[in-house]
């Protein structure tokens, strides 16, 4: 009789960066496992500009450096898992876990009492993103006949302020990255589509159809 198919779960864990500026695990920054993985990841990649409204029709200058946003969605749901129903019986008992991520720390400076919250690591198989938790959304989506919610969604955002693809974990890079490598791809910092972008370093005309068998370079 066939195993059942181990599934990767995602998960989530508190960053912090070092001196070269490369994140690194916190010492107590444990894995927290999602229940459910997401259907979606979103990356948006944005340049930072100025003088799109200036009068005179004045040309775009860019700003600053650019950013990487990721945004998806996930579901927790205690109603038909008796074990969580009672060990939670509040579905954001499990939902809070993540809310952690936008929680500001106690600072040193004696001018701050407060400092920005702590890095967030999102890993699901070779997608890696790092960046810091700006916003979660949370509906709250089933009741119990006592009112009690049973079932959410949260929308979770996660920006870092460059534009970085990070590849990591086994076939991290078809071009001979270690089993636990990890590859990072620094986009150009022109106004170009990303999607344009992987075309030229590969070639061709149309991503969609990029030739059978072949494997996009990235």
């Amino acid at each position: 009789m066939p195993k059942p198919v181990s599934i990767e779960k995602a998960y989530f864990q508190a960053i912090e960066w070092n001196a070269a500026g490369v994140a690194e695990p916190k010492p107590k920054g444990n894995k927290l496992y999602v229940q459910f993985n997401p259907e979606t990841l979103k990356v948006n990649f944005a340049n930072q500009v100025s003088g799109q409204d200036n009068n005179g029709g004045s040309a775009t200058q860019y700003a600053s450096r650019g950013t990487t946003k990721l945004t998806l969605e996930l579901w927790f749901d205690v109603s038909n898992q008796p074990g969580l129903a009672k060990k939670h019986s509040d579905v954001r008992m499990y939902t809070k876990d993540i809310l952690v991520f936008m929680n500001s720390t106690p600072s040193s400076d004696e001018n701050t009492t407060e400092r920005p919250p702590a890095g967030c690591r999102f890993q699901w198989g070779t997608f890696l993103f790092d960046g810091t938790m700006d916003s979660i959304n949370e509906n709250l989506e089933y009741f119990s006949e006592d009112g009690v919610p049973l079932r959410a969604s949260l929308s979770v955002s996660i920006t870092k302020q460059e534009l970085k693809i990070t590849i990591s974990g086994n076939n991290a890079d078809a071009s001979g990255v270690g089993d636990t490598g990890t590859r990072s791809m620094q986009l150009s910092q022109q106004n170009v589509p990303v999607g344009q972008q992987v075309a030229r370093n590969n070639d061709v005309d149309n991503l969609r159809n990029p030739g059978e068998g072949r494997y996009l370079r990235l």
